[in-house]
């Protein structure tokens, strides 16, 4: 019998700043939101000062590119197709080669 085809949908957020890019995958919108606010969080007092911070999550982020003008954030999904039978069970250590130090 054939394994069905399972389908997994990616969501990506690049955040280009002055030191480069920052780049998030999660398994949903949600998540990924998540993770931008508080990347948020952690710049918001550096970028905008005094100004108060939303409570709201989706509001911040928003607030947030719009006055740092210098910064953006895209954000983006897709959905794969394939075999993910193993792609959430926990990796086991191995020998790590041609790595630094």
């Amino acid at each position: 019998m054939t394994k069905p085809i399972e389908m997994i949908t990616l969501w990506v957020a690049v955040v280009g700043n002055k030191y480069g890019v920052n780049s998030y995958v999660a398994v949903s919108e949600e998540i990924l939101r998540d993770e931008i606010f508080e990347y948020v969080k952690e710049w918001w007092q550096d970028e905008l000062g005094n100004l108060p911070l939303p409570k709201d999550r989706d509001e911040a982020i928003e607030t947030y590119f719009e006055k740092v003008e210098s910064e953006t954030c895209t954000i983006d999904s897709t959905t794969l197709a394939g075999d993910f039978e193993d792609l959430f069970r926990p990796l086991s250590a191995g020998k790590v080669t041609g790595g630094y130090g």
